[in-house]
């Protein structure tokens, strides 16, 4: 059995997200330069439940994201290779 440790980043990390409040599509944007290859997310709900999930192959400018929940707080955990990122997102 292997462990593999992820290293969290700030909200100053990854990615950006916005508009944050949302009325339900949100645009992730790459921070750093260059591009990512890889980019996966889940959307967990305030009960800890993951309501929504997905994987960009290739994040340069900026990829829309259809938020398909109710009004509310929601974590956004964003992974690129090891690193982690964990964005408040509220759908308005």
């Amino acid at each position: 059995n292997t462990t593999t440790a992820v290293r969290p980043e700030s909200e100053s990390g990854l990615v950006s997200l916005y508009p944050n409040p949302t009325e339900g599509v949100v645009t992730l944007k790459n921070k750093g330069t260059g591009s990512i290859e890889s980019i996966q997310y889940i959307l967990i709900d305030a009960k800890g439940v993951k309501v929504a999930e997905g994987q960009v192959d290739y994040l340069d400018n900026g990829i829309e994201i259809n938020l398909p929940v109710a009004s509310g707080v929601y974590l956004m955990i964003v992974t690129v290779a090891d690193r982690q990122q964990v964005i408040t997102v509220v759908k308005q």
